[in-house]
């Protein structure tokens, strides 16, 4: 419930600046609970915008 409300508060606040703004699709939450997971997630947190460039996703390859 908690996720829900902060995601309708910032869509409603982020639309009043970007109006096709959107979640990504097919996203969901996890409880990490190892040590080891937790580091993992944050080395590709840390190491993933100098990736960016790699991501056939990106389109034009530029930072948004």
């Amino acid at each position: 419930m908690m996720i829900r409300q902060f995601k309708s508060a910032v869509t409603r606040h982020v639309r009043q600046i970007i109006p096709q703004f959107g979640w990504q699709p097919n996203y969901y939450d996890s409880i990490v609970r190892i040590e080891k997971s937790l580091e993992k997630i944050r080395e590709y947190i840390f190491y993933n915008p100098a990736m960016w460039y790699r991501d056939r996703n990106n389109g034009d390859g530029l930072l948004i």
